[in-house]
């Protein structure tokens, strides 16, 4: 009378296992990455209806604190400075700033920024700030304008140049810095208060045919 496996059994069964491991364990991190994700448009849209929300109390400016060259030690003019970035004016909208760290990126959500160091997974387009303080109201189409997304420090900009075909191009191009850590993905969010997700190749080619803007000053 047979009592158990034998040692081939046994070691077909391991094998078995760990090739049905070896199948799901990488679906599993797709999901769990997946959950992330929605997690993460969601502190996006948030951060977005913040942004609104201080343009209605500011004449329609977005927030400033979002350009280096306004940032203590960065240059200014005629001796500006932002007393603050744009996450900390963005907070008496936000009222809970968990919602400045990704899902994906708590690891790496420390910032040393010029105004101290700060839990923050997104940055913010310079642009609106860096080219002249432009107003809500003069966007035509506020829901192709990305004010900010998914990255490794606190603000990003598009120096774009009608004449200039060159995509990718230089190191100014937002998906240089942008993180794209949701299976190949960032999340961004828009002036229009809504956010999704977006691939590297996506976000160039949607530039490329005008359907996402970074620059105000030149796109509108």
């Amino acid at each position: 009378m047979r009592k158990g496996f034998t040692l081939i059994e046994l070691l077909v069964v391991i094998a078995i296992i760990a090739i049905l491991a070896a199948i799901l364990f990488p679906v599993f991190a797709r999901a769990r990455e997946k959950a992330r994700q929605a997690s993460c448009v969601s502190n996006c849209k948030q951060i977005m209806l913040a942004v609104l929300m201080y343009a209605e109390d500011y004449d329609g400016l977005t927030p400033i604190g979002t350009s280096y060259w306004y940032a203590p030690g960065g240059g200014g003019s005629a001796g500006r400075t932002d007393p603050q970035g744009w996450w900390q004016l963005l907070d008496p909208y936000m009222k809970n700033q968990q919602i400045l760290i990704c899902p994906s990126g708590a690891a790496t959500a420390s910032l040393g920024t010029p105004w101290g160091t700060f839990n923050v997974s997104y940055c913010a387009n310079m642009c609106y700030e860096q080219f002249g303080f432009l107003k809500m109201d003069e966007l035509s189409q506020p829901a192709k304008y990305a004010w900010m997304w998914d990255a490794n420090r606190q603000w990003e900009s598009y120096w774009y140049s009608q004449y200039d075909t060159t995509i990718p191009g230089t190191s100014y191009r937002p998906w240089f810095d942008a993180s794209f850590r949701h299976n190949d993905q960032c999340n961004m969010g828009f002036l229009d208060g809504h956010a999704k997700s977006i691939t590297e190749g996506g976000m160039m080619s949607a530039t490329q045919q005008g359907a996402l803007a970074f620059n105000p000053s030149i796109h509108d």
